[in-house]
């Protein structure tokens, strides 16, 4: 089907570095961040101050503790308690006290520089700061606007100075419409229009009486603000005591531990003017998030080696467990039960990069990955029964003596194959083999994997389309008999899409083998035990507890629709493909919305598709994340009722939730060890297809 090519830009991805007393700083403890007039960045800590430099930082001694810092052209002001240290290019060349604790400085835009301690206004003139006058009452924080305007926070009351007299005015509780709120920072914008950080979330002002509340905007965090920052695109940078906000033209995004922040109690922000730059200073250590521009393509690039260091064993995809600190070249990979399926996306992403841009090395990556497939069918010693997995002496687990582990010997050495085998692992074998065989396969590869899948479909048929294990009885998932799915409540879930499976295999085995049998097969499938009736609801709604049989739904449909040319049995697939993909829609999934569109031609959310593929995080790292004390997510506890737990209502952003598998739970709320990586094949396989069916371009 023709579907519009969406044209894309570039998108900024983030990459991520964390800062500790090893890189040099004088504690992690993390006060307030400044920029001086050539960019070097100065941080205040709760034991000293440093700057960056050579990709370190730089203590300067003689200053033991950091409140505030403030950076005016090539002067760097630092505040401790009473005290002002005057800084250039890193040396102290004054230094003042006062008989009140320093509150804050700021720079208004005509470029005066104002300083407030507990309750005295002075401005820097003649290389110090002259008195000005009282406040009324004790100030806590400070921010300047227009020329003379300059706005002080306190417990009590919101001051104003303005007027060539330098007047304050008194905004009081209870006299005006000044809120009964705490602000712990105010920052006024090039408008005068300030944004003020409260106990219960972000406020803002309009310098007479206007105000806007959290409970009135949406995306004004519902938290303890902490500090806030701009950058000269009009990104605002929102620091909480559970993480931080950014928002910018494309929405709101978050930044939690551990994937960005060292600590969730954001204490100070620097963000270069065009935004590329941010530092996040945190209770426990520093960050800094670098924004750069990557296209689509580069991202598959990237992916694509990363999977090649990372991920690859024997030809198999898999993830990688014990990691260091995040370091992905520490720990090892990890076997799963499940090792087939996780294979069969590169398999496909593979061959389909090979078919949109020819390159040698794609072709060499999904012919080693096929051949691995092919092995799982041979290594059981049984006709068209495949292992999940297999595992060699010295690797993890090797010889502990679970049943469902059986040795056997190849041409290398001794091993041990996994059986057990599900329905799932029976999808990813056909979805790969049919792939590869009409993008990739030479005449000898053709005849080889043609005769690997006639053998797994002749096990089925001859046993009932059951898979029998070495235990002479049939595996737990892998049933597809009529009597099972037609007849036996205990398989209502998966009926539609076990019929839709096991019509899609036999659609395959004839694809590849020319045999008639498999179409014989086929058809008394769907006019003796109406399996294509079956699939026009083959996904039942579950509120979205539970999620493997999506990825079993699409590719299944997909290798159907591919090869099925009747359009009586095509609007009854399709029937089902549409029902799945209102369901499915509101997760953003790449896959499926680009499955559902390459084969229909319809509106699929191809925009929403691409959304999720840049906000895709290139750390690969299964983070621990917590978002249900988030309270801007929206919780759910409707998938309570089918055996789920209480989620997001809506999608969660892909790097906002635990790093997984695109495919898995897009709502989870909190999850991730820290410890382990999935190798990114479900992003590479949406990727890949979209561009092959001509949906994207850069």
């Amino acid at each position: 089907m023709k579907y519009n090519c969406l044209k894309l830009k570039k998108s900024l991805q983030k990459t991520v570095r964390k800062f500790s007393l090893c890189d040099g700083l004088p504690d992690t403890c993390i006060t307030d961040l400044c920029f001086d007039e050539n960019g070097k960045l100065y941080v205040g800590t709760a034991k000293g101050l440093a700057y960056f430099a050579d990709d370190q930082f730089v203590a300067i001694s003689n200053i033991k503790a950091v409140d505030k810092l403030f950076a005016d052209d090539a002067k760097v002001f630092v505040c401790a308690q009473n005290r002002i240290a005057v800084l250039h290019d890193g040396k102290i060349i004054n230094e003042f006290t006062y008989d009140q604790t320093v509150r804050g400085i700021a720079k208004d835009q005509a470029g005066t520089v104002w300083m407030m301690t507990d309750s005295k206004l002075y401005r820097w003139q003649n290389d110090a700061f002259a008195y000005i006058n009282d406040t009324e009452f004790d100030v806590q924080c400070i921010s300047a606007a227009e020329p003379g305007v300059v706005y002080a926070a306190g417990k009590d009351a919101l001051m104003i100075l303005r007027g060539k007299r330098f007047e304050w005015g008194n905004i009081l509780r209870g006299r005006s419409r000044m809120l009964d709120v705490s602000f712990s920072a105010i920052k006024a914008d090039t408008y005068g229009h300030l944004w003020c950080a409260g106990e219960d979330g972000l406020y803002l002002f309009d310098g007479k009486s206007e105000w806007l509340t959290p409970s009135k905007v949406r995306m004004f965090p519902k938290t303890k603000v902490t500090t806030v920052a701009f950058d000269n695109n009009g990104n605002r940078y929102i620091g909480t005591e559970i993480g931080l906000y950014m928002q910018s033209v494309n929405g709101q995004s978050f930044m939690g531990t551990d994937r960005y922040l060292v600590n969730a109690y954001v204490t100070a922000l620097a963000v270069t003017a065009d935004g590329r730059k941010l530092w996040i200073g945190t209770k426990d250590g520093l960050t800094l998030v670098t924004f750069v521009e990557m296209s689509l393509a580069e991202k598959a690039a990237y992916f694509e080696d990363h999977i090649r260091k990372h991920n690859v064993r024997e030809g198999y995809i898999l993830g990688r467990v014990h990691l260091e600190n995040g370091d992905l070249s520490t720990g090892s990979v990890q076997i799963t039960d499940n090792d087939g399926l996780w294979t069969s996306k590169y398999v496909v992403s593979q061959a389909l990069h090979y078919a949109v841009t020819g390159d040698e090395q794609a072709l060499c990556n999904a012919r080693e990955s096929q051949k691995a497939l092919l092995k799982l069918e041979k290594i059981t010693g049984i006709p068209g029964f495949t292992a999940r997995a297999y595992r060699r002496p010295g690797e993890d687990r090797f010889g502990n003596g679970h049943s469902e582990w059986r040795k056997a010997k190849d041409e290398i050495s001794e091993l041990e194959w996994r059986g057990e085998t599900s329905s799932d692992e029976m999808v990813g074998h056909f979805f790969a083999a049919s792939w590869y065989y009409d993008l990739c396969a030479d005449e000898n590869e053709k005849a080889e994997i043609a005769a690997s899948i006639a053998a797994i479909a002749d096990h089925m048929i001859e046993n009932e389309f059951q898979l029998i294990d070495a235990t002479g009885e049939p595996t737990t998932w892998a049933h597809w008999h009529p009597d099972d799915l037609n007849n036996d409540d205990r398989w209502t879930w998966e009926k539609g899409t076990n019929s839709l499976e096991l019509l899609a295999f036999m659609r395959v085995t004839h694809h590849l083998t020319n045999d008639e049998k498999y179409l014989d097969v086929y058809y008394k499938l769907i006019k003796k035990y109406h399996y294509a009736m079956n699939t026009v609801l083959y996904k039942l709604h579950d509120n979205h507890a539970c999620h493997i049989d999506d990825r079993l739904g699409f590719y299944s449909v997909q290798m159907l629709l591919r090869y099925e040319d009747d359009p009586a049995l095509r609007k009854y697939y399709l029937m089902g493909l549409r029902q799945h993909f209102e369901d499915q829609r509101i997760e953003r999934n790449p896959s499926w919305n680009i499955i559902f569109g390459s084969l229909t031609g319809a509106f699929c959310d191809l925009e929403n598709a691409v959304r999720t593929l840049q906000e895709y995080p290139l750390d690969c790292i299964n983070y621990k994340v917590c978002n249900s004390e988030r309270p801007d997510v929206v919780k759910d506890d409707s998938p309570l009722a089918f055996g789920g737990g209480v989620q997001a209502k809506d999608a969660l952003p892909a790097d906002e939730r635990t790093y997984g598998r695109l495919g898995s739970n897009a709502f989870v709320l909190n999850g991730g060890n820290n410890v382990s990586s999935h190798a990114p094949t479900d992003w590479l396989l949406p990727y890949w297809m979209a561009r092959y069916y001509k949906m994207i371009e850069e």
